[in-house]
């Protein structure tokens, strides 16, 4: 992955590659995409995103992925029930979730000596365990559904999304450029 170019690295893009490129999404697909709260970051007008991430930006771009991916997704989702057959789908049923931060051991090891006991301390305070995560994963794909298409959770309860997200002249344009993007890199890199 890392010969990809870096805007084909990151949400959109590189699910949307993937995506096409295996035929994922079919007429009973169930997907939970994992966003995240820093999509409410996200810019409309900042497209694609070329940028490296560094410690200035990093967090401006994440918010600019999820926000994207997002984006992208329920235009994905809103096409094939507008009947999108020219995308060959039936409804898949998506769903955003924000878990919140999450304890897990990852970047554990990153983290400096003298700000471990702080770190370990703010996990146990403000991280949620995996189990309870792993409890609404399982709701949110329950059958029937638990919830319409669409819905943004929250941690674990529905939320509001970003409204460029819902906006369907926005997820067009998304589509779109992403498109464009992965036909234009497609032509510059050959991708197995």
């Amino acid at each position: 992955m890392d010969k990809l170019p870096f805007p084909l690295r990151t949400p959109p893009f590189l699910l949307a590659f993937i995506i096409q490129k295996a035929n994922l999404i079919k007429k009973d697909t169930s997907i939970i995409v994992v966003t995240s709260g820093a999509h409410v970051l996200g810019d409309a007008e900042s497209f694609p995103i070329w940028d490296e991430a560094s410690a200035t930006n990093a967090m401006s771009l994440y918010g600019q992925s999820k926000f994207l991916l997002q984006s992208w997704l329920e235009g994905l989702r809103a096409s094939s029930w507008r009947g999108g057959a020219s995308m060959g789908l039936d409804k898949p049923f998506i769903v955003y979730w924000n878990p919140g931060p999450v304890d897990t051991g990852l970047g554990a090891d990153s983290v400096p000596c003298l700000l471990f006991p702080i770190y370990w301390l703010m996990k146990r305070m403000f991280f949620v365990e995996p189990l309870k995560v792993a409890h609404t994963a399982a709701y949110l794909l329950s059958d029937p559904p638990p919830v319409r298409p669409g819905t943004y959770f929250n941690m674990r309860e529905i939320g509001t999304p970003h409204p460029s997200t819902e906006n369907s002249s926005f997820q067009q344009e998304v589509q779109k450029k992403t498109k464009s993007l992965i036909c234009q890199l497609n032509s510059d890199h050959v991708v197995t």
